[in-house]
């Protein structure tokens, strides 16, 4: 999304093009005589027409800007000690409900429900009755499409992103952590695979200084970033088996987004 400094930038200019005035296309397309009649108000005319379309010029200002100081989060604890510290986060727990919002690299907003339970099992629903679902259950991600009950593409849980979450450990051996992005009530790390013939490379959130699991980023295709974040996060309640299974094509309680 554009910076909003830029944006008001942008419109002031626009703004001010917009408004400025040209003295002899007015005159122009102005259909009026005007009899002078005296060389004085000859003169005061000319005057005040130089006065109005000559430049305004603005004097620089002193002053600065002060900004408050940000602790950011975790900054006295290393890298690997986070690593660490998500991962047993993660180990806790068992079982996520939550709303999310999805924001593309445009600014474009996507809504709906997820629901997780490790290891191994998720469920992702847009709100929108044509939006797809997203399931992941028996070592498997499959995407449904609402208007034909069946499965549109399928792909080895094992060699998707989502592997950093619902693996049943996150450990060093299996994946790598790239970067630590620290910020004032959140903290991100950023994984790849260690085995070279994976790919996807998957940011997890969690919040500062609880280190509660709040959501991820992922590259899309175009290598732009896809951001999800969970609100309204219910944790450690059961789950209904039925938001995991893989129905058969005619099985409408698929899409049975409420339960």
């Amino acid at each position: 999304m554009p910076s909003q400094i830029l944006m008001m930038l942008a419109a002031a200019a626009s703004h001010s093009s917009a408004l400025s005035w040209q003295p002899e296309a007015a005159l122009l397309e102005a259909d009026v005589t005007v009899e002078v009649q005296a060389e004085s108000a000859m003169a005061a005319e000319r005057t005040q027409s130089e006065d109005i379309s000559s430049p305004v010029r603005l004097e620089p200002v002193e002053g600065h800007i002060t900004l408050p100081d940000v602790k950011l989060a975790f900054e006295g604890i290393s890298d690997e000690e986070l690593f660490d510290r998500a991962a047993s986060s993660l180990d806790e727990m068992t079982t996520i409900e939550a709303r999310f919002e999805e924001t593309s690299p445009y600014g474009d907003v996507r809504i709906g429900k997820v629901y997780l339970r490790r290891p191994g099992q998720f469920r992702m629903e847009y709100d929108g009755e044509s939006e797809p679902l997203l399931l992941a259950t028996g070592n498997m991600v499959y995407t449904y499409e609402e208007w034909s009950k069946e499965s549109t593409s399928s792909y080895p849980l094992g060699e998707t992103p989502l592997r950093y979450v619902l693996t049943k450990r996150l450990n060093p051996d299996e994946a790598v952590l790239d970067t630590v992005v620290r910020q004032e009530d959140r903290v991100s790390l950023v994984l790849s695979p260690k085995d070279t013939r994976l790919e996807g490379q998957m940011a997890l959130i969690f919040t500062a200084p609880d280190m509660t699991f709040a959501g991820w980023a992922m590259l899309n295709p175009n290598g732009e970033v896809i951001t999800t974040e969970l609100t309204e996060i219910k944790a450690g309640h059961r789950l209904s088996n039925r938001l995991f299974a893989t129905p058969d094509a005619d099985d409408s309680r698929l899409f049975t987004r409420d339960r």
